[in-house]
């Protein structure tokens, strides 16, 4: 039998392997300098450490949270309709995972910006579908997500602005 200590490791564990896949995107993704450098004339783009660093912390966040969630699911099962809620926010931010990592060679990499809007959009709905699961089962686990979501919806928008002014 686990002890509640082990358990409580796992939201942090999965908050870190998301930080780390989106590393090791970027190391895959190296020519998204020269694409910052094309666009930046044209949108208010942050600097790419304010940028990177942003977005690690909305990624962690969001890993923490699914791992207090992948951590209930995995410990309890899913038999009650509040773990049902669970479950159903655990496989959306599945999904969330792998369009993340998807986003970042469509934009900066292959350059294919509608692409890139497309799989943005997605995360954004796959992202306010967990909030609205957790949030049914657990509102702390559901505001952890939020500044993630706040985040999707920057990338949308500067998805938007990247179609339209080139």
């Amino acid at each position: 039998m686990k002890s509640k200590k082990e358990n409580s490791l796992l939201p942090i564990a999965v908050g870190l392997f998301m930080v780390l896949s989106y590393v090791i995107m970027k190391l895959v993704c190296r020519d998204q300098y020269d694409f910052i450098h094309i666009i930046s004339d044209k949108i208010a783009f942050p600097p790419m450490w304010i940028f990177n660093f942003l977005y690690m912390i909305t990624l962690f966040l969001f890993g923490v949270g699914a791992g207090f969630i992948f951590d209930h699911v995995f410990r309890r099962g899913h038999s009650s309709i509040i773990e049902n809620y669970f479950l159903k926010g655990a496989v959306f931010s599945v999904a969330v995972y792998f369009l993340s990592l998807l986003w970042c060679p469509a934009l900066f990499s292959l350059r294919m910006t509608i692409l890139s809007l497309i799989i943005s959009s997605l995360t954004t709905v796959c992202v306010v579908v967990t909030i609205i699961f957790w949030f049914r089962a657990c509102s702390v686990y559901a505001a952890l997500v939020i500044p993630y979501a706040a985040w999707t919806v920057y990338l949308n928008v500067m998805n938007f602005i990247i179609i339209f002014t080139m």
